[in-house]
This record gives C-alpha cells, structure tokens and sequence, in this order.
C-alpha cells in the first residue's frame, strides 16, 4: 500500500475540524428552520419568572418531562399559537424532545440553534458551484484510496466481500485511520450502497439541501474538501468531469457573528480566491 500524500486536511487541522464544525451546525440550522413541528414563534420571547426551561427540562427522562411540562413557557405558548388537541402537543413535544437529544449528541444545543435562528437575517451559507473533478478529487488520491475498492465493487457483493482486504481503501481505514475491523466492514458496505445508487439511478441532488453537496473550502491559501470523499470518489470512477459542491470561502464565515474565536484565529491570513466557478442550477 503505497499512501504517501499528504491532504491539506492533514496540514491544517484545525481549520478542517472547524469549518466542518460549523458546517454542520449551519447544516442543523437549515433542517430544524424546515421542520413542521418547530415553531421559532414559541422561543422568541424571553423565559418568564418562575416558569422552567424546557431544554433544562428535557436533560430528564421524557415521563419526567410530561409531568412537568404545564410548568414551562413553552406548554402555554404552544395552544396560545397554534390550536391543537393535547394529543397533537404530545406528540410534537416528543419530536421535540428526540430531536434535543439528537443535536446534543451531535455536539450542538437545539436552544443556540433555535435563538439564532430567532436572530438571523439570512440562512444561507456558501456558493452552490460546479467545479471540475480533480480540483476537488485528484488522480493521484483517487489511485491511492478508492480505485481498486470501486473496481471490486463492479463485480458485485460476493466479489468485494472475499477480496476488501486487497484493496488500498481497507487498508488505509485499518492501518492508517487505525479503524476497528467492523466499522471498517460498515463504511465499507455504505460506499457499495452509494456506489449502486449512482450506477442504477444515476447522481441526484437536492438544492434545498446543503449536506447533499460535497463540502469545499477554497482560500488565496488552501482548498480542502470538507465532505464528500465517497460520493467524488464514484463519480470520478462513472468518469464525471465535474462535480457540484458547497464552495465556501473566507468572507462567507467571517461575515457571520457567530463563529468561534478558534475559527477565527485558523482564518488569519486566508482571504478569498481569485479563481472562480460555474454556478449550479
């Protein structure tokens, strides 16, 4: 196994680990503004005293949260806003209540996201973009990390399932990333099942939806691909010459007021590149 390149992922740590920090809570954001059940119009307000928080409430078990709930802002403003039955604001609290758990998990707290949703002017981030194939893939990574596993992947199930040990994207998972064997099998199996995807139906995308693209950070010092190894990878092996993405560049974040210090401090320097690409209708 010969991997001998060295990513700008690798050479900037912190900036990738950040940039997709905060990708992923814009991601979190776009979601939760579209999702039937969260009404903002409810959180806009400040909490009134003597009433709980429901997002303090909801670090219990949820028979905990229903037996307190009359007590939170949140079980008023509910029927004051929207005339619903009870069951309809159990039911709507329990999504709730999943979906807290869900951004906790992820790293985030649904109560910043909805108060900056609350705040915001603008929801978009980033440039919906066309860009050739090897700025964000080049041939020299596509050999080394995906071409002999999509090979395998041609001959079907069976055929990579008895030969993934041969191939270089196992080896890098297990050696390198130091991957246990059955959450490198896992991977394994997700890349077949995109790789199937796209050769039946063919590369699909919905604009709305900004996790649907490849992530890409292109500075006046660095580009990284953020996201989207395995999707580039099969369509670099389907021969597309050009991939949609989320280009994002150094003005789209430091405009925001609501970065870290730490990503801030990782764009010292980076300014907006000079190059420039297709729009993606």
């Amino acid at each position: 196994m010969e991997d001998n390149i060295i990513q700008n992922t690798d050479k900037y740590p912190i900036l990738y680990k950040e940039i997709e920090k905060f990708l992923n809570k814009e991601h979190f954001i776009i979601q939760i503004s579209q999702l039937p059940y969260i009404n903002l119009d409810i959180f806009a307000n400040p909490l009134k005293e003597g009433k709980l928080d429901l997002f303090n409430l909801f670090e219990k078990r949820f028979s905990y949260v229903i037996f307190n709930i009359k007590k939170t802002d949140y079980f008023n403003r509910y029927f004051e806003l929207k005339k619903n039955s009870t069951i309809k604001f159990l039911f709507d609290t329990y999504k709730l209540y999943r979906l807290y758990n869900y951004v906790k998990n992820s790293g985030f707290t649904l109560k910043d996201i909805i108060h900056q949703l609350n705040n915001r002017k603008n929801s978009n981030m980033g440039h919906k973009v066309t860009v050739p194939m090897n700025t964000i893939l080049s041939d020299q990574e596509f050999e080394t990390y995906d071409k002999n596993i999509l090979e395998q992947f041609e001959k079907g199930f069976m055929y990579w399932i008895f030969h993934l040990k041969q191939s270089n994207y196992y080896k890098i998972q297990r050696i390198k990333r130091k991957k246990p064997f059955f959450k490198t099998i896992k991977y394994i199996k997700k890349y077949f099942r995109l790789f199937l995807s796209i050769k039946n139906n063919g590369y699909h995308i919905n604009s709305k939806n900004i996790k649907e693209f490849p992530w890409f950070f292109c500075s006046s010092k660095v580009s990284i691909r953020i996201d989207g190894h395995h999707r580039c990878g099969v369509l670099k092996h389907f021969k597309y010459e050009t991939v949609p993405v989320l280009l994002v560049i150094p003005s789209d974040i430091l405009s925001r007021n609501d970065i870290s210090n730490e990503l801030k401090t990782s764009l010292k320097d980076h300014h907006d590149p000079l190059i420039s690409f297709e729009p993606f209708e």
